[in-house]
């Protein structure tokens, strides 16, 4: 191995010991080699060990980190930035696996983009045995996009990330934030710099019981936090209703169907949302406009309100990809009132 290769792959471990092998298996056939596979252990009790260590005398490329106990994953992450040799840091989940030519496709765009900061990539899911059980879901891939999205939600796939070690260790991960340190990180990056996706699936994301997203109280504590901060960029003072109910705008309809006092809420909200950005120009307007316009189309659609056929025709998804929101506006108020007399029916420009 080089003694600088152009990328650290970066797994951080704890109690992996079903996974860990097909993660590593997975980086050492990438196509693209000029890369050392950095593993930090955060103090797991079980064969993770055991694994990783078999694999060290077959590969001069891993090198191996250990706590002596479980310190969290914002620790070990930032741990791996601190040790990072490559250039660029790609990270990886100990659960998840890369697609072959992962690497090879991330140097390539950020060799290609040097202004951008990190480069992710669209996910496949696959349950715990590695079956796939969801089709592949598109991600925004321009830099406008990605940071508009932000104001509502996390947008961008931690374990398919590369990212320059440099700004990764300038930034760092928040070691406060116990579970979204990823989102809160983008956040802050992304008023810095230009961040992408790759549209096609380069990683495989495994969910099985164990992920700690599935904490879904939690997580959503501290995606509350990172919303707010988010907002508050805007000039906009926020009370915490209004956070979660921001936060609301981007859940699937499994979480929450909207009711005419949440439509009428939102219909208020986006139009702040919108003016805060005309004046502080915190995102680009046409695509944080088409992004409004978006959310309150799928309101709509969750609280399976009436539209007319007229409504239906002149707001086919290729057209709401190619408007505005005020456009979005004109042809929703063309339409009889989604509830007759309700004043959350009749959009205002």
């Amino acid at each position: 191995m080089a003694a600088t290769p152009r990328i650290t792959v970066l797994i951080p471990v704890y109690n992996r010991e079903r996974y860990i092998a097909a993660a590593i298996d997975s980086v050492l056939a990438q196509s693209f080699t000029d890369f050392e596979l950095l593993i930090v252990d955060d103090g797991s009790t079980d064969r993770s060990m055991e694994i990783i260590s078999s694999y060290t005398d077959a590969d001069s490329r891993i090198r191996i980190e250990r706590s002596p106990s479980n310190k969290g994953g914002p620790w070990a992450r930032n741990r791996g930035l601190d040790l990072a040799r490559g250039e660029y840091v790609a990270m990886l989940d100990s659960d998840d696996a890369a697609a072959p030519e992962r690497l090879a496709r991330q140097v390539t765009f950020l060799d290609a983009h040097p202004s951008y900061a990190l480069v992710g990539t669209g996910k496949q899911t696959m349950d715990a045995s590695g079956a796939r059980i969801k089709g592949f879901k598109p991600r925004p891939v321009t830099a406008a996009e990605i940071k508009a999205q932000l104001l509502f939600r996390c947008c961008i796939a931690h374990t398919s990330i590369m990212a320059r070690t440099a700004i990764m260790r300038r930034y760092r991960y928040d070691e406060r934030f116990v579970v979204s340190q990823d989102f809160e990180l983008f956040a802050r990056l992304s008023h810095a710099y230009p961040l992408a996706n790759l549209p096609e699936a380069l990683v495989s994301f495994r969910r099985h019981d164990a992920h700690v997203s599935s904490d879904r109280e939690r997580v959503t504590t501290y995606q509350l936090l990172i919303l707010k901060q988010q907002i508050e960029t805007l000039g906009i003072t926020t009370v915490d209703d209004d956070v979660q109910r921001h936060f609301m705008l981007s859940r699937p309809r499994s979480w929450f169907v909207p009711d005419a006092f949440y439509l009428e809420w939102a219909q208020d909200w986006l139009c702040r949302l919108r003016e805060a950005n005309r004046r502080q120009q915190r995102f680009e307007p046409q695509v944080f406009d088409r992004i409004l316009g978006h959310l309150w189309i799928n309101q709509c659609t969750k609280a399976r309100l009436r539209i007319t056929d007229i409504a239906q025709k002149t707001l086919t998804r290729q057209d709401l990809r190619a408007c505005v929101w005020s456009a979005a506006c004109r042809r929703l108020r063309q339409a009889v009132p989604l509830v007759p007399g309700s004043r959350h029916a009749r959009l205002a420009d």
